[in-house]
């Protein structure tokens, strides 16, 4: 067999294997029908949570909502598609393809910059790695075009030609446009893509504001938002420029995502494929790519897990001491007209109470797309937290656990406590 037809059945591999991970074991859609009822988008699983909703609108052919998350291409997108099938699982189903082409992309860009002799096997291990990447895996499951822009990133990495190399970037940056900054490591194609991000923010406007040192302060650690530890192992393999282009890519999408406030999982794939791509183009290092790839396993178990499974009952707190005069944050970003202070607000000093609370719910142990995970996770390794007292109130309703914040950013002093202290 020729090395070209070698390389074409190893692209036809990949993104077979790929699809049937996203498809066949990540989601299980049998649960998705083609009824489904559209004022009722609420009551199927994971599946049309947050802004996909807004999408699924667009799919019925309804006139998006206002929001800053309505970037006119997705919304064009899942127009069109709904000209074809305004059965759910159609723009599900397009993720999944998009993201298990995301990982030929992938495999196709390291061939590119290895040797002739490794090539087959450097472009192999960046794609399996990113086929069976914890996080790119749940979002190719999701209907919010975040694999969408990342794919047409990875297509301009992969692209020789300089026109085609511009339209891909420009796409990737219509479908969000903080991509448009690793787009930058294209060269001119990213200035395109900036070009198309700024129009889009000034058109439809840009995330909620906030202070950016206590947002950055907060986040900069937040290393766990790119993906498994093992990740960690990829910087062994910079040796060259090409390599050491991908380090330096990985660290500033991580910086750049540091400074949003709702910042989570999604906006930190682009550094985690990076990485990929990083550990497989050391052929010094062949063993590198499958030490990631076992450092996969235990993410990939528990978000399967979180994905499929409920959350259960936490066991009730026996000593609870009452809340008091505790003052309820919450865990998102700063919105206009939030009923409760952001972390954001308590992270600048801006909170003064006797004491400082927060809620978590079921939501916040699963996956899905409103990136609730994320923001728990926050909560969870930045502050000190006590358990405070759970909520059950019975008949199949969700129960609620109060936290109280013990020390951390914002908190003058640490409150000392004998009550239980959280699980990541």
């Amino acid at each position: 067999m020729s090395s070209v037809r070698r390389l074409r059945l190893a692209d036809v591999s990949l993104f077979v294997g790929a699809f049937l991970l996203r498809w066949g074991w990540m989601a299980r859609w049998g649960d998705v029908h083609a009824g489904v009822n559209p004022t009722q988008l609420r009551s199927v699983r994971r599946v049309f949570d947050g802004h996909e909703r807004m999408l699924f609108e667009a799919l019925l052919g309804q006139p998006p909502m206002p929001s800053s998350q309505a970037w006119p291409l997705s919304i064009a997108v899942h127009q069109a598609l709904g000209w074809l099938s305004r059965d759910p699982r159609a723009p599900l189903l397009l993720a999944t393809v998009v993201g298990s082409l995301t990982a030929v992309f992938v495999a196709m860009a390291v061939r590119r910059h290895a040797r002739p002799e490794a090539q087959l096997r450097a472009g192999l291990s960046a794609g399996l790695l990113v086929a069976c990447l914890p996080e790119h895996m749940a979002w190719s499951t999701s209907a919010t075009p975040v694999v969408h822009g990342l794919m047409c990133l990875t297509a301009a990495f992969a692209t020789r030609a300089w026109p085609l190399r511009t339209v891909f970037a420009a796409l990737a940056a219509a479908f969000r446009p903080e991509l448009a900054i690793p787009a930058l490591f294209l060269g001119r194609a990213g200035g395109a893509a900036l070009g198309v991000a700024l129009l889009q923010i000034l058109i439809v406007g840009g995330p909620p504001g906030a202070a950016l040192w206590p947002v950055l302060r907060v986040n900069l650690l937040l290393v766990v938002f790119i993906g498994p530890a093992s990740l960690g192992f990829a910087f062994l393999a910079v040796h060259n420029r090409a390599t050491a282009a991908l380090a330096v890519l990985a660290v500033v999408v991580h910086l750049l995502g540091a400074c949003f406030s709702d910042y989570g999982a999604r906006h930190a794939l682009p550094a985690a494929v990076a990485l990929c791509a990083l550990a497989a183009l050391d052929a010094r290092k062949p063993w590198l790519p499958v030490l990631l790839g076992v450092g996969f396993v235990p993410s990939l178990l528990d978000t399967h897990s979180r994905w499929h499974h409920r959350a259960e009952h936490p066991p009730m707190v026996l000593e609870e001491v009452g809340l008091g005069d505790c003052l309820e944050i919450s865990d998102e970003p700063p919105v206009p007209g939030q009923p409760r202070p952001s972390w954001v607000a308590l992270a600048a000093g801006e909170v003064s109470a006797p004491c400082v609370s927060w809620g978590e719910a079921p939501e916040h142990t699963e996956w899905s797309s409103r990136g609730l995970r994320d923001r728990a996770l926050r909560m969870k390794l930045v502050w000190q937290l006590a358990s405070q007292e759970t909520h059950d109130p019975g008949a199949g309703r969700p129960w609620r656990r109060t936290w109280r914040l013990v020390d951390g950013p914002g908190l003058h002093g640490t409150i000392h406590t004998a009550l239980e202290s959280p699980a990541p």
